[in-house]
């Protein structure tokens, strides 16, 4: 006779979806990394806010000879206070959002403030503290990226 080929297929496994609603089972005491890091996220966005506000008093106030304050500036200066004028508004929506963008963006900020501080010193009111408060929390921000995305990993 005739022999029929036989032909034998994996073991169906349902392709992981695209979009996963809710979260993975777990106790009570366990930390939602994903929620403390848009708190965070927020926290960060009021700061920057408040930050893009005091870059834009030195913009727009004058002093008692009715002469602004970019004025008494040097051109360096001038390029610092426009750029962390518009990044630090930026930063803060995109952060507020929780957007990965607005992440990268904040980043892109502290790292322009850490070199702010080694080009122009004395251009933040205390260099030190403005740089050791960024990588701070730049750290506490990335830590807190690993952490919600080692909670939401489906297998680990």
């Amino acid at each position: 006779g005739r022999l029929k080929p036989t032909i034998t297929t994996p073991r169906y496994k349902p392709p992981l979806p695209a979009i996963r609603l809710g979260s993975p089972e777990r106790h009570g005491s366990q930390t939602r990394y994903g929620t403390l890091l848009v708190w965070f996220m927020r926290a960060l966005s009021l700061l920057w806010m408040l930050q893009g506000l005091l870059h834009w008093t030195a913009i727009l106030n004058a002093d008692d000879d009715g002469r602004a304050a970019l004025e008494t500036m040097s051109s360096l200066g001038i390029a610092a206070v426009a750029f962390f004028s518009v990044i630090d508004f930026v930063a803060a929506v995109g952060l507020w959002l929780a957007t990965s963008w607005g992440g990268v963006v904040w980043l892109v900020a502290v790292a322009a403030q850490c070199l702010t501080t080694v080009m122009l010193p004395g251009f933040f009111s205390n260099d030190l503290v403005t740089t050791a408060a960024g990588l701070a929390l730049m750290i506490g921000y990335f830590l807190l990226i690993y952490q919600a995305a080692r909670e939401n990993a489906p297998y680990v």
